[in-house]
């Protein structure tokens, strides 16, 4: 007898060319098409962040415009209330003619949006679904009101949810074709979200390739050969940053986003109570992002670096300068007074925390700042949220979360959306048990402990640290949540079909069918 030599399984696109690219076509027209019919009922690129006509208008998370247009390089280095990348996105637009930055801006954002909608379809493929059933979750992601809104707001959000994705194909790619090119990409990607987007810290960048090691069983020479270049850009702005200001994080604010779950929704009452005998400081009386005056010098020292970014109390619009250094300060205070509180009353704080979940399930596109394109989308985005969703009632002032974050009650079991519930019950607890069951395929299960430990990573952080824009987070996940419960669904399936084949007696073969499926 001749034993055969052992081959891992061909890639989705040799077993199935002809399904694949049709699903393909389908997935690039149905966002071409969607592109035009939104842009047909009014849709626009909304680039007021760059371009404000009053102080409400502006973006916290932006240095001031006259800086990023003057001075971007030098105010990019004394940042610290953000990561770097999106004021330096917005930066190099308004180095643009002011008729360019608008079209530019809503350019790249176009193209973000075909990459995410390619991404997600490949990526499912890799995730052993079939050609239609991963044409059919590109599909839903690509026709959710939550993306074309998201796509058409400049902001740090889209590209975080495409770099997100798009990292986690290319991670199947090296793990697939063990290409070097392939992993320096799916890493790179990912220090993108991380440098962009400060939910994403150095703790969830470092779990990644420790699950690879682990779970996929992925040699560390070889992960660290593709991780190292990105790990080291990441570890060099959190060392600047810890040199220049004592931080340990990619923004300055932890203390102050903390309160939102802490001291901010409590009773004033009981603040005052607690303050009265000693056990916080007055400054929890205070809302956490007032402007620079009302902390100093009454909570904290004036300072006076010589550094604009550092120095300015509000910006040329007449906005508040949150990256003034004054905050740092203000927000270790609040971090104190934060732990200082959640020990004295952890029920309060955990009902904030399941109060954050709860937004965190109310379809994304329901957040105050889309306004200006969901008015023209609102019956398709109702319709859409109900029939897909499974969203029973609409939130009616498109901030279900900011309502609770100001004492406010918790968006009601309508407003939530019970598909999402789903979705992640199936992508948090029975997709690590296929990728389990699955851990000899090394693409598969690869792919499966990154998108399990972001999804659980971001789930957690945000919902123990802040309450208001929870459904905002977990659209920065991209399609990973939606991929993840789409491959434990599968897994369930075919380990159904294939117990029931083996009780009708069907031969060994049957095994083989979660994989196929």
């Amino acid at each position: 007898m001749t034993i055969p030599e052992r081959h891992e399984a061909a890639p989705p696109s040799a077993r199935r060319v002809g399904p694949t690219r049709i699903g393909l076509v389908v997935v690039v027209t149905g966002f071409v098409i969607s592109r035009v019919v939104y842009a047909l009922v009014g849709v626009r690129f909304d680039a007021v962040a760059i371009q404000p006509t009053q102080a409400i208008q502006d973006q916290w998370q932006l240095l001031d415009l006259g800086l990023l247009r003057h001075d971007l390089w030098s105010s990019i280095w004394y940042l610290h209330s953000q990561p770097p990348l999106y004021n330096l996105f917005c930066g190099l637009l308004l180095a643009l003619p002011r008729s360019f930055q608008v079209p530019v801006a809503a350019s790249c954002f176009l193209v973000l949006g075909a990459a995410f909608a390619v991404a997600t379809y490949l990526l499912a493929l890799e995730l052993r679904l079939p050609a239609w059933a991963s044409a059919t979750v590109a599909l839903l992601v690509v026709l959710n009101p939550a993306t074309i809104l998201y796509e058409n707001w400049l902001s740090w959000s889209y590209p975080a949810a495409v770099f997100v994705t798009v990292g986690a194909y290319l991670l199947a790619r090296f793990l697939r074709d063990r290409r070097w090119g392939w992993g320096v990409g799916a890493f790179g990607c990912f220090a993108v979200v991380l440098l962009d987007d400060s939910v994403f810290q150095w703790i969830w960048l470092v779990l990644l390739p420790v699950g690879l090691v682990l779970v996929a069983r992925v040699g560390w020479r070889r992960i660290a050969s593709v991780a190292v270049v990105p790990l080291l850009v990441v570890g060099a702005w959190y060392v600047k940053d810890a040199v220049q200001f004592g931080t340990d994080t990619t923004s300055s604010w932890v203390g102050m986003n903390l309160a939102s779950t802490t001291v901010g929704p409590a009773p004033r009452a009981q603040l005052q109570e607690m303050v009265r005998q000693g056990i916080l400081s007055p400054i929890v009386l205070v809302s956490p992002f007032s402007a620079v005056g009302v902390f100093v010098p009454k909570y904290t020292r004036p300072a006076h670096t010589g550094v604009a970014a550092l120095d300015e109390r509000t910006t040329s619009n007449g906005g508040t300068n949150f990256n003034n250094i004054a905050y740092i300060d203000v927000s270790r205070q609040y971090l104190s007074n934060d732990l200082t509180y959640l020990r004295h009353h952890p029920g309060r704080y955990l009902h904030n925390v399941v109060t954050s979940m709860r937004i965190w399930v109310v379809p994304s596109d329901q957040y105050p700042f889309l306004n200006s394109n969901f008015v023209h989308i609102t019956p398709y985005a109702d319709a859409f949220d109900a029939g897909v969703l499974w969203q029973a009632t609409s939130a009616p002032t498109l901030a279900p979360g900011f309502e609770p974050a100001l004492g406010g009650p918790p968006p009601s079991g309508g407003e939530m959306s019970y598909l999402k519930m789903l979705e992640y019950v199936l992508a948090i607890f029975v997709f690590p048990v296929a990728v389990v069951y699955r851990r000899g395929d090394r693409v598969f299960a690869g792919v499966g402990v990154v998108l399990w430990l972001t999804v659980v990573y971001d789930l957690l952080t945000t919902s123990l640290i802040s309450l208001g824009e929870n459904n905002r987070f977990s659209f920065e996940l991209g399609s990973l949540p939606a991929l993840a419960a789409a491959g434990a669904l599968a897994f369930v399936v075919g380990r159904g079909r294939a117990r029931w084949a083996r009780r009708r007696g069907a031969p060994a073969e049957g095994r083989s069918v979660p994989q196929s499926i």
